[in-house]
């Protein structure tokens, strides 16, 4: 085996993935730039702007002023989340001269129609009722030409230009707005609409140099992941169509028009085949890196092999190998034994048209090539310079095998973060520990020096004061008037101004804690906020661990450096809603006396039916401790002639002692 294993590797060219363009890397900024910091009021008067005459004289004005002020607050909301890259100029500029070529004429004037790139792996692109423009940079991964890009624009522009979105409102008058283009609901938009955008897209296409085999290629990446999905859940998958049509009949119809229209297909590329080609391989460690640290380590391990495969001498995807398995395997140990990947797949492959052939998979990866599985085309596969998995002798068959195996390609690629990999996975061998954290420590560039220090002199939880950063992460106000429900989210300099007497407040009583308000990190510490995100959802997540004890800073060391940093070993998120019941006035003037009020006016309203829901999450580095503690707090209505922030105060202060009671209970108590 360990002669095969050198063969192998040994015989490969060295295709060492080179930067040679440096120029087209991210920049890595912790600052928002002016040009990303939208306002409410601006983005509300442009959606506003957009909407037909016809629509606003036939409602009650507020109906579409409604739908374009709760655009406005969803729009400004992603921008001031820290997943919108802002610092990749080079990559925003090339999508965008790929979307101007797709715009038709009838919107050339609108100057809001804009890609912004979103820190996602995931395959998701959608357009704003505003003419902004979100795609996921995981798109690329299946992304195959410029004109795919295109035909991918060109849907999402149909959508705008049709007012899908306006019109579905539209038809619920006042139901739920429910974030109708948010990446996080999908679309609710109905087969119908879905087929016109498609139609329209084909159009528009046919008069470019792209031509229309963009929407057909877009739909067939549609169709490569719908099969992935049905591999997993099998018969749970529906396979009916419900807002989307199937991607079979999209291709179908873009067929369908070439022939009627006697089209052939345009050009691949016509901004830059150079720059798409260097793109597609300078975001494969970001789609990677977001799906791991999005606790996506299934698809982070498939996506990683993928890429290894293609490219078995690129360290980083070993890496990330090892990092998704090691993080998959540590809440549930027993995956350690099951076979690699392909233990999650069961279910049926389309063979032929109308039928379904059922498929079992039995024994190991390497037993056949099943593309659906591991996303390489058979065609592709062939010249694919990893291929030698399925010939010859199998190198691995198990999670627990894979990983020990990778440790070896990570040693011959001298990829040093594999060996703190190796380390994390070694609690019960302290020697082997130790060996591997020395081996770690004499590498020059590593980006855990110096945790790998207090790991190996075992300090990890000494090293940390017994201090909590409070932070209040999230605030969602709402007015309930008449038959709407209003966001009244502010820019974060009048939220964070607003909030820093609330927290202050709040831990007065408490010299071991710290007010932090999390949007105040947006002004400098744009990737910190990132970070606080991440861990507030790894809070909010129901992880289903075969563990008691999660330990944070083996799941993931950036924790324990963010707690170190900060001088603390907790932190307690406090998420709040507000509620400001009205009466049912329905007015356009009331409606806008309402969005115009401050927050800090809001909450020293009195003579109001408000109402507060809260909750407190802890997230701890801390010997035999949970590594997690989730408080609820019930509905309560605030005193009816009082202004709402002592109430709020001395609600979180309750919910605080709560969880500190459930602390000392169990604390130290864990084995």
């Amino acid at each position: 085996m360990q002669k095969l294993f050198f063969a192998l590797f040994m015989g490969l060219p060295l295709l060492l993935f080179s930067q040679k363009n440096h120029r087209l890397g991210r920049t890595y900024s912790d600052i928002l730039p002016e040009n990303f910091q939208f306002e409410i009021p601006e983005v509300r008067n442009h959606a506003y702007s957009v909407i037909p005459e016809k629509i606003k004289s036939e409602f009650n004005p507020r109906v579409p002023y409604h739908f374009a002020h709760e655009t406005a607050v969803d729009i400004t909301e992603i921008f001031y989340s820290g997943k919108v890259y802002s610092d990749w100029p080079a990559l925003e500029n090339y999508v965008n001269e790929i979307l101007k070529k797709v715009i038709p004429e009838e919107l050339a004037a609108d100057t809001m129609i804009k890609v912004y790139l979103l820190k996602s792996g995931d395959y998701n692109a959608f357009m704003t009722p505003t003419g902004i423009f979100f795609l996921d940079i995981g798109i690329f991964n299946e992304t195959a030409t410029e004109a795919e890009l295109a035909g991918v624009f060109a849907h999402e522009v149909a959508h705008y230009y049709l007012q899908h979105s306006l019109h579905e409102y539209i038809k619920k008058e006042k139901g739920d707005f429910n974030r109708v283009f948010r990446k996080t609901s999908r679309s609710k938009y109905s087969i119908q609409n879905e087929l016109q955008a498609d139609s329209m897209a084909i159009s528009w296409l046919s008069r470019t140099g792209f031509g229309i085999q963009g929407v057909k290629q877009a739909a067939q990446s549609l169709d490569r992941i719908k099969e992935q999905a049905t591999l997993v859940f099998g018969n749970m998958l529906e396979e009916r169509e419900t807002t989307h049509p199937a991607p079979k009949r999209r291709i179908a119809q873009v067929d369908s028009f070439a022939v009627a229209n006697n089209w052939h297909n345009g050009a691949d590329f016509l901004v830059s085949k150079e720059r798409f080609y260097t793109f597609k391989e300078l975001v494969k460690p970001e789609i990677l890196r977001h799906l791991l640290n999005s606790f996506a380590y299934e698809q982070c391990i498939e996506l990683a092999f993928k890429f290894h495969v293609i490219s078995p001498n690129r360290p980083e995807f070993v890496y990330f190998l090892m990092e998704s398995i090691r993080r998959l395997c540590y809440f549930k140990p027993h995956r350690w034994k099951k076979n690699f990947i392909i233990d999650r797949y069961s279910g049926n492959l389309e063979t032929t048209v109308g039928t379904k052939k059922k498929v079992d998979f039995t024994g190991h990866l390497f037993k056949q090539y099943i593309p659906e599985i591991i996303g390489i085309s058979k065609e592709d596969f062939e010249t694919a310079a990893g291929n030698f998995y399925w010939d010859g002798e199998v190198k691995f068959e198990t999670y627990r095998e894979a990983f020990d195996f990778f440790a070896q390609v990570a040693e011959l690629l001298n990829e040093p973060e594999c060996l703190l990999s190796q380390a994390l996975t070694t609690s019960r061998n302290s020697e082997l520990r130790k060996e591997l954290l020395n081996k770690y420590l004499t590498h020059d560039n590593i980006q855990y020096r110096d945790y790998a220090i207090h790991l190996l002199n075992d300090q990890i939880f000494s090293a940390l004061p017994s201090k909590t950063l409070t932070v209040m992460m999230n605030v969602f106000p709402w007015v309930h008037q008449g038959s709407d429900y209003i966001s009244l989210q502010n820019t974060h300099h009048i939220v964070d101004s607003l909030l820093k007497p609330i927290t202050q407040g709040i831990t007065a009583d408490a010299p071991y804690r710290t007010p932090l308000n999390a949007v105040s990190f947006l002004d400098n510490r744009l990737n910190d906020y990132v970070l606080l995100e991440e861990m507030h959802y790894l809070c909010t997540r129901q992880v289903n661990a075969w563990v008691e004890i999660i330990n944070l800073h083996l799941l993931d060391p950036r924790y324990w450096n963010f707690m170190q940093k900060l001088g603390i070993n907790e932190i307690d998120f406090l998420d709040l809603h507000y509620m400001d019941k009205r009466g049912g006035e329905n007015s356009m003037e009331a409606y806008q006396k309402v969005i115009n009020t401050t927050l800090p006016e809001l909450f020293n309203e009195t003579k109001r039916h408000r109402y507060l829901e809260a909750r407190v999450l802890s997230i701890r580095i801390k010997p035999k401790s949970y590594s997690n503690i989730d408080i609820y707090g019930k509905e309560l209505k605030i005193d009816y002639n009082k202004p709402a922030t002592e109430t709020i105060i001395q609600y979180f202060q309750k919910l605080l002692k709560e969880k500190e009671a459930y602390a000392e209970q169990y604390d130290g108590k864990q084995e």
